[in-house]
This record gives structure tokens, sequence and C-alpha cells, in this order.
């Protein structure tokens, strides 16, 4: 073989290592977009409960369905922006959605789960869930359900299709019938509100306690540990 010959074939073998590391990188490029266009972007509102506090992982719902979508049986491939804060009521929401950087994700997000009302409800149960004034809680309802109300209405008005989840409350001490029938009805009242507006489910999560042992599921009076934030992250994903 002469010089020349040897030089075309370096040249060949240069050019289809060139093709070839070309074909890998646009492989790699497209898997990668396609995963990318699969990957569903959440926006998740709340208090601590959508923050997460109580789980020791924290992870909260919010991780645990992160944790669904990467299982090798889901079909679902979630990215949750956690805007949940502790402490937060459902005004607080409203001023959260008026920031603008805020509101643009609103934007991104190809659904959003709101849960939010526990601090409303112990507001109105004196702070302790224990102080029944049957006017304090008419008034709490009352404020909730319209702050709820200008929430949903926020959203759509940046967003009039996003696929909307909103979590209902459940009672943190399953044995007291007093807040059962509390919980029942503002819970009733929340899936009324929902109900006015497409696109939007109501999730219950009051059941998924009931005839529990409080221990196994909640890390304190009132947050749930890991397993609790599972059952709700299961519900949730049921609707995603």
């Amino acid at each position: 073989m002469g010089v020349r010959d040897m030089k075309k074939l370096h040249y060949a073998a240069g050019l289809l290592l060139i093709i070839g590391l070309i074909y890998i990188g646009y492989t790699f490029f497209l898997d990668e977009k396609i995963k990318a266009d699969q990957e569903h972007v959440i926006m998740a509102l709340g208090d601590s409960l959508t923050y997460g506090v109580g789980d020791r992982h924290e992870e909260g719902y919010v991780g645990q369905l992160e944790k669904i979508s990467e299982s090798e049986s889901s079909n679902k491939n979630y990215k949750i922006n956690n805007y949940g804060i502790p402490g937060q009521e459902s005004e607080g929401v409203i001023k959260q959605l008026a920031n603008p950087t805020i509101s643009e994700k609103v934007n991104e997000a190809d659904y959003i789960i709101l849960f939010i009302g526990t601090n409303d409800l112990r507001t109105s149960l004196g702070g302790d869930f224990q102080t029944i004034n049957q006017a304090a809680i008419k008034k709490g309802k009352k404020d909730y359900l319209d702050n709820v109300d200008d929430i949903l209405k926020s959203i759509r008005m940046v967003d009039h299709d996003v696929p909307f989840i909103v979590v209902g409350l459940y009672n943190p001490f399953p044995n007291d019938d007093r807040l059962d029938e509390i919980l029942d009805d503002w819970n009733h009242d929340l899936k009324e509100t929902v109900s006015n507006y497409s696109s939007i489910t109501f999730v219950p999560t009051d059941d998924l306690f009931q005839d529990k042992t409080k221990k196994d599921y909640f890390s304190d009076s009132l947050h749930l540990n890991d397993k609790g934030y599972r059952l709700i992250a299961n519900r949730i994903s049921e609707e995603i």
C-alpha cells in the first residue's frame, strides 16, 4: 500500500470517527431532550405540611412524590418546586402569588398543588384546636374559603388551563368527634369552592388517618412523619 493510499485510509478513519462522535453526541442530546419533554414541573404551595415538617428525611409529601416518579415501575417524571412555608395561612399564599417571581413559576408549571388551611383552622380554634367558639369558627371558615377562591382566581388569571390539585384537610386528633364535625364542614365547603373551577381536583386526606394508630403516622400532635406523608403522596399521585 502506497503513501497516498495510507493517507486516504487515515482520512477515512478520521472521518468515520468524527461522524461517530457527532452521532453519539446527537443521540445523547436527543435522549436528554426527550427526558426533559417528559418531565412534569409541579408547583407546590402551602404551609409546613407542604414544606415537610415532621419527616425525618425532610422530604414531606413533595419528596415522596418525587420518589414515586423515580421508581422503576413509574412512567411519571416529576420536578417539584416546593413553596411551602411553615406557619403559613391561606392569606399568605395570596401574598406569595402577588410576587412576580412566584407568579412566573405558575406559567412554568404543568401541575399545581395547594395544601393550605390547617393553620387557618387552628387560629379559629384558639390556636390549640381545643377552643370551640362557633362564631370564630364560622368567621374563620368564611375568611379561609374567600382566600382559597382568591388563590384559584389569581392562578387562573395567569394560566387558564394548568391542572390543579387542592388537598383537603385532615383531623390531627382523630378521636375528637367535635373536631371531626368541624373538619367535615370545612372540607365539604372547600370541595364546593373547588367545584366552581375547571381542571381543578379536590383530593381528600381525612379518611387516610381514620382508624389508624396516631403515633405510627404523626411526628407530633399536628405534623405527619414520613409514613404519613407517604399516604398523602400516594393519594395525590393517583390524580396526576
